[in-house]
């Protein structure tokens, strides 16, 4: 099955985190910093649940993507805020 239907709910979830990042950018003119765990949460990335690592990422030209990053191989469930486009492969913004 497609990743789109596999992945459905994740997706939805994090739909609802980029429209957060978005908004925040857009009030304060720039993303939040990776670093600000009380920001990022409550945009509504969580730290709590080990099993669950959705990782956030910046560059310099104001950009950022989104990963769930399970297990050690991937691809990985990604957004980029480039393309803006769901699909499985490897994050290219690099802390």
């Amino acid at each position: 099955m497609p990743f789109e239907i596999t992945r459905k709910s994740d997706i939805e979830f994090e739909n609802k985190i980029i429209q957060n990042i978005e908004g925040y950018q857009k009030k304060y003119g720039r993303l939040p910093e990776r670093s600000d765990y009380k920001i990022l949460e409550k945009l509504g990335l969580s730290f709590k649940d080990p099993r669950i690592y959705l990782d956030y990422a910046t560059d310099h030209k104001r950009n950022f993507e989104l990963a769930y990053l399970e297990g050690f191989d991937g691809p990985y469930l990604l957004w980029k805020s480039t393309n803006r486009q769901w699909k499985m492969d490897f994050p290219e913004i690099y802390k």
